[in-house]
């Protein structure tokens, strides 16, 4: 917290030219910035600012993050839509017919999905869970992953292909598949449930397709 208050300090001191705006920049870090600090304009013109909070003081969120960590394992046993609404109509026309198949539909040894890049590759498929599991991630392998982000985005750059649970044209998986030139396929519903890490699987993201070994 000190460090942001000394910068702080160093704003408002660089900034103002006068007692109007220094009580205005006063105000807004007294606000937005330094609430449990910041006592406000003292009579020489200057923030009055107070240390006596310390991190004793601060109230123990050891259990809330305990609570967290239940609710994310919990969650991610569940198998997420790979769209909603399930069905979509528009003008009295079903568009359901392109959009990813659901999970109760894949069946037999291949998964279907939306071909979100083009190209056909077979090679071995490296599921990951987050970002815990990205240093198993090898050159040349296909990135099998619930959903990407952001912080993903090196791993498409060792990846043969990309197949995901969740995802659609202008999901992060798909721009950056195509940016990378991979082949992707998306919104499959299953690929981390039916896909192993070490199966040698065939990913064709023209036709939206995943062939299991």
């Amino acid at each position: 917290m000190q460090p942001r208050l000394h910068f702080a300090c160093q704003l408002i001191h660089a900034a103002c030219q006068g007692d109007k705006l220094l009580i205005f920049a006063g105000v807004v870090v007294r606000v937005h910035l330094l609430p449990e600090y910041t006592r406000g304009i003292g009579p020489d013109g200057w923030v009055q600012v107070s240390f006596g909070t310390s991190t004793s003081q601060l109230a123990d969120r050891s259990g809330v993050v305990d609570e967290r960590k239940v609710r994310i394992q919990r969650d991610s046993r569940h198998t997420p839509p790979p769209s909603l609404p399930a069905k979509v109509t528009f003008a009295g026309f079903d568009f359901s017919q392109w959009m990813p198949v659901r999970a109760e539909q894949q069946t037999g040894n291949t998964i279907k999905g939306l071909g979100a890049s083009p190209g056909r590759v077979t090679a071995t498929a490296r599921v990951l869970r987050g970002p815990e599991d990205f240093g198993q991630m090898k050159q040349g392998d296909v990135l099998v992953a619930a959903i990407t982000t952001p912080a993903w985005t090196p791993l498409f750059a060792l990846a043969a292909a990309v197949v995901t649970d969740v995802g659609g044209p202008l999901s992060h998986s798909s721009i950056v598949a195509r940016e990378y030139g991979v082949p992707a396929v998306l919104g499959t519903g299953v690929a981390t449930h039916r896909i192993h890490s070490g199966d040698v699987i065939t990913v064709d993201g023209s036709g939206g397709v995943v062939t299991l070994p």
